[in-house]
């Protein structure tokens, strides 16, 4: 038994030691790796800073492109130069940019780029496809379109957004239309990609609202809320009563969200659908209009049976135009549902407290407004 227990030792103290060689050559190699970006940072960096200065009046002559292809053959430098295109795309747009975009091309840094694609690494995959957004490149679209079925999310949220820079409308929503609810990418998430697209927005929105997938399509129409542009509203109307849940509310933000009182009966209208979901979502984008014709029927959802589509409601009726007026209506009714939720709403913006103030106005409903509030509140009060 006792040998046993030393052998043990023994074969455990090896394995440290070993563990611990590794972990002193790892470091040995990060320092080394180091020193040799350091010692090379001092020819790359200038040359690459002059070769950009050049490309504000003209494109590289053959002598500074031979001696950039030559650079990027070494992996040490070509990382270098990387990330020196990174530093200058978030500076330069336009003819330069595109100057830029041919350079990568010509030098083989695409070239290089695609290569590592094939890669097993997913992080290294991942950086791959990053760097080729940088490039904006159409030459990687293949490239970029195959390894996208790869199942690694974080490859296909890098190679998505690589295509999204690259800004081919083609090669973008052909990828996109590959996506549905399974991946668990965050709406955030997606909508980061699509404001990331350089190419036309407007027709991209025009394409992939109307997408015969029925995830993306709502995507887009949540993103379209975002983009502002009230030309998308006709085409996001389709979609208002749509057989979809998720589309139906995504349609009644998006339209809330710019407040296109054209569209304002049709979400009023939604105030009294099926799915309580989408009864909230009404009430709540009615209060961005700031329409009166909004008022009444806000009113009479404050008795719905769902308390967050009552509470949206109330929040929305007391931002509209005279909305604060109506109350007296409902406080002086016998709905308790529709009175606590007034007060809720009052009392989480802060609005009640310059209703207090009426108590002092010269106008009498105003004056009867602050009475019947805190009369509620004190009876409420004595119940408990």
């Amino acid at each position: 038994m006792e040998g046993y227990v030393y052998y043990s030792i023994v074969l455990f103290s090896f394995f440290i030691f070993l563990l611990y060689v590794y972990l002193f050559y790892e470091k040995i190699l990060d320092l080394y790796s180091l020193r040799k970006k350091h010692f090379y940072e001092k020819e790359v960096i200038p040359f690459i800073d002059n070769l950009f200065l050049t490309l504000e009046t003209r494109y590289v002559n053959k002598k500074q492109m031979q001696k950039l292809r030559k650079m990027v053959k070494n992996k040490t430098k070509r990382n270098i130069i990387i990330e020196r295109i990174i530093h200058y795309n978030e500076i330069y747009s336009g003819t330069i940019r595109e100057r830029l975009t041919m350079l990568c091309e010509n030098s083989g840094l695409v070239y290089y780029e695609t290569k590592k694609l094939k890669s097993r690494d997913h992080f290294k995959t991942a950086l791959a496809c990053k760097n080729l957004g940088e490039f904006r490149s159409e030459r990687a679209i293949p490239s970029l379109l195959k390894v996208f079925k790869r199942s690694s999310l974080d490859i296909k949220y890098h190679s998505l957004m690589a295509l999204a820079k690259i800004g081919n409308l083609e090669a973008f929503t052909q990828a996109f239309n590959l996506l549905d609810n399974k991946y668990f990418f965050s709406e955030r998430s997606l909508t980061e990609i699509i404001d990331s697209y350089e190419g036309d927005k407007l027709k991209l929105y025009k394409a992939m609202i109307q997408s015969e997938n029925i995830f993306v399509s709502t995507v887009f129409i949540n993103s379209a809320g975002n983009y502002m542009d009230i030309e998308l509203n006709n085409i996001i109307l389709k979609y208002i009563d749509d057989n979809d849940k998720e589309r139906r509310i995504a349609a009644i933000k998006a339209i809330g969200k710019n407040g296109d009182i054209r569209y304002i009966d049709e979400i009023i209208k939604m105030l009294y659908d099926k799915e309580w979901e989408v009864r909230a979502a009404a009430a709540k984008s009615l209060g961005r209009f700031e329409d009166e014709r909004a008022l009444y029927p806000l009113i009479k959802v404050l008795s719905d049976s769902v308390w967050w589509v009552r509470y949206n409601a109330a929040n929305s009726l007391i931002k509209i135009k005279n909305g604060i007026d109506e109350l007296e209506i409902i406080l002086s009714g016998e709905d308790r549902f529709a009175k606590d939720i007034i007060i809720s709403a009052l009392e989480d913006s802060g609005v009640i407290q310059d209703i207090y103030l009426y108590e002092q106005s010269k106008d009498e409903s105003r004056k009867r407004l602050s009475e019947l509030i805190k009369k509620y509140i004190e009876s409420k009060e004595t119940y408990r």
